[in-house]
């Protein structure tokens, strides 16, 4: 008897976008939502490294609450 195999194709289709996770800081909530895996993979370093400096930013600098 074998055991059946994890489902591994169960990630999300280009219509099935999740949305980004909220962490309730509008700045950091709105540098997530910008990240956009859909296009050329070229650019998503890119994307990455603004998201990355713009959460360092707020860590050095956190906004009032």
């Amino acid at each position: 008897m074998t055991e059946p195999t994890p489902d591994f194709d169960a990630s999300p289709t280009d219509t099935e976008r999740l949305p980004p996770p909220a962490t309730g800081v509008a700045v950091i909530d709105n540098a997530l939502a910008a990240i956009d895996l859909s296009g050329d993979v070229a650019e998503h370093p890119s994307q990455f490294a603004a998201a990355v400096n713009l959460l360092q930013q707020v860590l050095r600098n956190p906004p009032e609450q």
